[in-house]
């Protein structure tokens, strides 16, 4: 499991669905495309279809992956220009860790 923590994702994503029990997310990774499907155990359903959330995503020992830490959702009225600009900061940061990383 610590093996999976530190393959964890984090990014800005897209909630594509949200299923009717309101603990299964299909979310969109914005930086690479990817689709993820997320289960939750007792995250309050706040959020709604469409909406822009930061997190970080981790596997557990199922595959299966789940919210770890907040989840930051965003109300933005210029959604092209937050997209782009959070991306961008997104990708220099994933840069400098896998940079750590190659020094350790």
């Amino acid at each position: 499991m610590i093996k999976n923590f530190l393959k964890y994702k984090e990014s800005l994503f897209k909630i594509i669905k949200i299923d009717k029990n309101k603990k299964d997310y299909t979310i969109k990774d914005l930086l690479g495309g990817k689709i993820y499907l997320i289960k939750t155990i007792d995250l309050p359903c706040k959020f709604k279809e469409r909406e822009l959330i930061q997190s970080i995503i981790v596997k557990n020992l199922d595959k299966k992956y789940f919210f770890y830490g907040a989840v930051q959702s965003f109300d933005i009225i210029n959604k092209k220009t937050f997209i782009k600009e959070k991306l961008e900061q997104l990708r220099t940061e994933n840069e400098l860790r896998k940079n750590r990383e190659k020094v350790k």
